[in-house]
């Protein structure tokens, strides 16, 4: 077995998908797995390289991941941290903060006609230097699902750079087209990280990705979200819940919790952090015992970045 080297430095995150691709490079494997944090890293993505015909047991679950920022370990060590994570149940922390490793501030950058550059700072915790790539990327959602397209809408310097450890990296994030005059316009911000360490054979790479939220306000009238909510039976146990954001500019939900608002019993609680663009909706499937029935006043609170949810909605009819 390899030895494993020092892992100072850490990250509480959710695993929402962990597979592998073939066929990325010759002799090698890639495991690839997204995670979802609180805050606004949402969807960062951590790449492993493991030798050919050596592998990682796919995982499809939301679990708790604890998992550095970068380094080498051992790839039995790797599936030994993801089976202990998931049967102690970790949690999830809300910042881009770890002892060792990067500091990122802040977790969000608003951008407007009469402001349009932002700065973000990048602190090195870790013993080594650090290299870091920036990619600048719209952000539109379809049926749920993030879409992102490179853009030069927005520019961000510098684009690549090199962090040595206990120092900190200024990037400023600017403006390059008018804002929209109705509606938020919506992009992203990602820091990849460079490996810059040998990956010797049996060992699994680990990097991270950040996306960073960059929001414009329009011009003409004040951004608000607006967040109205529909639930339906979509079987015999299981409620579709809808969120629609009917306003002109984001909202992210970090939780809610579902109760009968006759009986005050609790349906569900989910934790799962998720942004809603303007004029986006997302749908959560959720297993509920027992099933309210039809024409029911359901009772919806939670938290969101624009305040507290206090909702109540009629159960509709399949």
């Amino acid at each position: 077995m390899q030895q494993i080297q020092s892992l100072p430095h850490v990250l509480f995150a959710h695993l929402t998908y962990c597979g592998l691709n073939s066929g990325v490079e010759a002799g090698a494997t890639v495991a690839t797995c997204k995670v979802a944090s609180a805050g606004a890293t949402d969807a960062q993505t951590v790449y492993g390289r493991i030798p050919s015909g050596q592998n990682i047991p796919p995982l499809l679950m939301p679990t708790p991941l604890l998992i550095n920022h970068t380094h080498v370990m051992n790839r039995f060590l790797l599936s030994g941290l993801i089976t202990g994570f998931i049967l102690f149940g970790l949690c999830a922390t809300p910042e881009i903060h770890a002892d060792g490793g990067f500091q990122i501030s802040p977790i969000r950058l608003s951008l407007s006609q009469q402001g349009p550059i932002a700065v973000m700072t990048v602190r090195n915790h870790s013993a080594t230097s650090r290299a870091m790539q920036l990619e600048t990327m719209q952000w539109k959602q379809r049926e749920g699902e993030d879409l992102y397209e490179s853009t030069r809408e927005i520019l961000a310097s510098p684009p690549i750079f090199t962090i040595p450890s206990g120092e900190t990296q200024i990037v400023r994030v600017g403006l390059r087209r008018e804002p929209a005059h109705t509606e938020e316009l919506s992009y992203r911000l990602f820091l990849r990280e460079i490996p810059m360490d040998t990956v010797f054979k049996g060992e699994v790479k680990i990097t991270m990705r950040f996306g960073i939220p960059v929001f414009v306000t329009p011009t003409q009238i004040p951004a608000e979200p607006q967040l109205n909510w529909r639930i339906r039976a979509a079987s015999q146990n299981n409620l579709m819940v809808e969120a629609i954001n009917d306003g002109n500019a984001h909202i992210q939900i970090t939780h809610f919790v579902i109760t009968n608002s006759a009986n005050n019993s609790l349906l569900t609680e989910q934790h799962n952090m998720q942004y809603l663009l303007p004029k986006q909706q997302h749908q959560w499937l959720i297993a509920v015992d027992p099933m309210p029935q039809p024409d029911s006043r359901l009772t919806i609170t939670g938290e969101t970045d624009s305040g507290a949810i206090d909702a109540e909605v009629v159960m509709e009819r399949q």
